[in-house]
């Protein structure tokens, strides 16, 4: 197969307090061929989503800059590139799915809207023809009402269902390189499988090659012919697939294997994990990044070990005989016996609870959210709510919250009925309460340090 990207030690770094340069990325190579699937697998904080901003030069617009090295795509190096040019290749050439689909789409434009833009950015086509095959494309990553979603704003959308609006937008104008930043991470697993199959279908149909950033070491290996493994904003392991889920050689890749293939939720038998974590990229360790965490560490890995070549695969580690136990068995000793519940006393009561949202664009249509819900959540319980996207879960949180107020029924948190609380007094239960969202990037106000994030919130309810 053909290469179609390469990327040549590269490096990216950022400006400290004292304006010292800090790595973020370092000295990274990867080739991708024509039609081929690589997954590039790490923790948060290893660099994976940056190389993917990297290669799209997405980091011009951002406080981060490349030091060295080059990316080419189809031979031509991208640096070189006026961003006029760039912007003819974003999109047409290279596409991306972003991870946070609320922050990526425009929320005072139509869903519909932004891709029409998209596909006319990069096609001679009249409006019309460009609003069909974005209704095409819809229909294909199997929104249930194409239609009536090409209409509505972001914020109309679930999680899910944007998530999948996003993937539309992307293969829209049938690029030829494809970046998935966690392209699955919003969607229910009932439907994760349709839209890799999805993907996968449309990789082959046009010779696309794939680049997917995942968590999902299960998925990665299910995909891709190729898995890159970072850390610390460098590859310390490529292999094919099928040979890392055998045999991984870095003890980084062996542990996430371990931590991501066993699901025990006994607390008797808790997860595997990794201890300690990612160092802060201005105080990563000299010689292997991860010698901190590594049980197999030893002087010899106060020295950088170089990415070299070991019976097809490629790892930076001066111990390569770690051998892992293979993924088909540790997904094998998976235990959901569940916990037992501690506690007879009810914390939070829903009784007949109804959500019904009236359309912005048509007033008339009535979008009912919930319908009906009646549950009791116990305390000290960990209570799993499941669903597909657009089942009414997130929706269900805000009202219990009281984030939302409910239509009809009624909610009670230690006997105390939420909604006849005026604002002063369900302030005061906030204490209590309180939401992780979905979307991180769309909740934290980026204009604030987080000090002043964490900080407003222990104010309002004087803490």
């Amino acid at each position: 197969m053909e290469q179609i990207l390469d990327v040549r030690d590269v490096s990216v770094e950022v400006k400290g307090k004292e304006g010292e340069g800090i790595p973020l990325l370092r000295h990274v190579s990867l080739e991708l061929r024509e039609g081929e699937t690589v997954c590039l697998v790490g923790e948060s904080g290893s660099g994976k989503t940056l190389l993917a901003k990297t290669i799209m030069r997405l980091i011009d617009y951002e406080q981060a800059e490349q030091t060295c090295g080059e990316v080419a795509f189809r031979h031509e190096p991208l640096h070189l590139k006026t961003a006029k040019q760039m912007q003819a290749i974003r999109g047409k050439e290279i596409a991306m799915i972003f991870q946070e689909p609320m922050s990526a789409f425009d929320p005072v434009f139509t869903i519909g809207r932004q891709i029409v833009e998209t596909i006319r950015e990069h096609e001679d086509i009249s409006k019309k023809e460009a609003k069909q095959k974005a209704l095409d494309m819809l229909a294909k990553v199997k929104l249930p009402s194409p239609s009536l979603h090409f209409k509505q704003y972001p914020n109309e959308l679930s999680g899910g269902m944007l998530q999948r609006a996003m993937i539309a937008m992307a293969l829209s104008c049938r690029p030829a390189l494809l970046i998935a930043d966690e392209p699955t991470t919003a969607l229910d697993v009932t439907v994760q499988a349709d839209i890799m199959s999805l993907l996968k279908s449309l990789q082959n149909e046009y010779k696309m090659t794939l680049l997917m950033v995942t968590h999902d070491l299960s998925l990665a290996a299910e995909v891709s012919d190729r898995i890159v493994v970072m850390y610390a904003g460098k590859i310390v392991e490529i292999a094919d697939a099928k040979t890392l889920a055998r045999k991984a050689l870095h003890p980084y890749t062996s542990g996430l294997l371990k931590a991501s293939a066993v699901a025990q939720a006994d607390p008797a038998y808790p997860l595997r994990t990794i201890p300690g974590s990612i160092p802060d990229p201005s105080n990563v360790p000299s010689g292997c990044a991860f010698q901190d965490r590594c049980a197999h560490a030893t002087n010899k890995c106060r020295k950088e070990p170089q990415l070299t070549s070991v019976d097809q695969q490629h790892v930076a580690c001066w111990h390569v005989d770690d051998a892992v136990q293979p993924l088909d068995e540790i997904a094998a000793e998976k235990n959901l016996k569940g916990n037992t519940l501690k506690s007879n006393e009810i914390l939070y009561t829903a009784e007949n609870v109804k959500k019904v949202f009236s359309s912005k664009r048509a007033r008339k249509t009535k979008i009912i959210a919930v319908n009906g819900v009646s549950v009791d959540i116990y305390k000290g319980e960990t209570f799993g709510l499941v669903g597909e996207s657009g089942s009414g879960k997130s929706t269900l949180g805000r009202l219990l919250l009281q984030l939302e107020d409910q239509t009809e029924g009624t909610i009670l948190y230690d006997q105390i009925n939420l909604r006849t609380l005026k604002n002063r007094q369900l302030r005061s239960y906030r204490k209590d309460i309180q939401i992780i969202f979905q979307d991180p990037y769309a909740s934290l106000d980026p204009r604030w340090k987080a000090k002043d994030i964490v900080g407003e919130p222990l104010a309002s309810i004087s803490v």
